[in-house]
């Protein structure tokens, strides 16, 4: 299919803009769309602008996932605290990743090799990458557990943009085991997460008095 075929197809491709970007200029489309994606290239976005929004705000609205996740949450409870039959419209509403969990346990136990994304360590399955890094990867899933697909043609110029989050981790990881509040700063900075420095400590600071009991290097 073309460009323009897939995007006709699927609104989800016609609202992914940022993505069809990143596929002219790296020849790779993002799988998550742009309402994960542009959480990783923050620096492009100036403010949170984009397509005429903001980020967060306008579009992909963080109050907004809050309150659906609110609502599944208390759908599943309901669900979940009676004692009646489940109506056969609950089968029917179950798709995409929520039920990926049940099939992965089945292709295990029946070794039917089935395809679906997990997050592992690398271990070599991408050669131009940390062996040590988790990476988000294609597997069949095996009696034996996930098989990760070889990935021995991943371009140099994408692991070039990946390495950029997988030095972010290490250097969170660093902080966190170090006690390193400067390290902690340097990270959220490292990801465009914010640009304005004395912000930036002041939210790490909260953080860290917020996550004191599970920090205690701090």
């Amino acid at each position: 299919m073309t460009e323009f075929e897939v995007q006709k197809t699927l609104p989800v491709f016609r609202n992914s803009p940022f993505c069809w970007s990143l596929f002219g200029t790296y020849g790779a489309f993002p799988a998550v769309f742009d309402s994960h994606v542009t959480e990783f290239f923050l620096e492009r976005f100036p403010q949170g602008q984009y397509q005429g929004k903001v980020l967060g705000v306008d579009t992909f609205s963080f109050e907004g996932k809050i309150v659906k996740g609110d609502e599944i949450f208390e759908h599943t409870v309901k669900y979940g605290s009676n004692d009646d039959p489940l109506p056969e419209s609950f089968f029917g509403e179950l798709k995409g990743e929520v039920t990926n969990i049940l099939n992965i346990i089945e292709s295990v136990m029946e070794d039917k090799r089935s395809i679906y994304t997990v997050n592992v360590p690398n271990r070599g399955v991408v050669p131009n990458l940390p062996d040590y890094a988790v990476l988000e990867m294609t597997a069949v899933y095996t009696a034996t557990g996930p098989r990760p697909l070889q990935a021995v043609d991943f371009s140099d110029v994408l692991a070039t943009t990946l390495l950029k989050h997988i030095a972010i981790a290490e250097m969170t990881v660093t902080a966190a085991l170090e006690g390193s509040r400067d390290l902690f700063v340097e990270a959220v900075m490292m990801g465009g997460y914010m640009t304005d420095k004395q912000q930036c400590e002041q939210m790490v600071d909260e953080l860290i008095i917020g996550h004191k009991q599970d920090l205690p290097q701090f």
